[in-house]
């Protein structure tokens, strides 16, 4: 311990501090692995469309001005979809050791 601290109730208020904002942060990143995990299927869906030939027959179409204007589909922009997936690979953990 590198801390000098004048009291001990200082430096018990200190570590209890230290304490409590790890809690808070390891409570959020437990909360936020749980929501990792349950859009694993929901990427593995969206890469399937997105390297299937609907995906290019879709982006055509969109190309083309087949859709309406008010329709959402930045499924369909150029790097839209392929930038989410690149982030969803480079925070799975599984993908980091090398598990499929």
């Amino acid at each position: 311990m590198d801390k000098q601290f004048k009291n001990p109730q200082a430096r018990v208020s200190y570590y209890e501090n230290k304490m409590r904002h790890c809690r808070k942060v390891l409570v959020r990143l437990a909360a936020a692995q749980r929501d990792f995990e349950a859009i694993r299927g929901d990427m593995a869906e969206l890469e399937r469309y997105y390297t299937s030939p609907e995906w290019k027959r879709d982006f055509a179409l969109d190309e083309s001005g087949a859709f309406p204007d008010d329709l959402l589909r930045g499924v369909l922009s150029e790097d839209g979809l392929d930038t989410l997936l690149e982030l969803y690979q480079a925070l799975d953990p599984q993908k980091k050791r090398g598990e499929a």
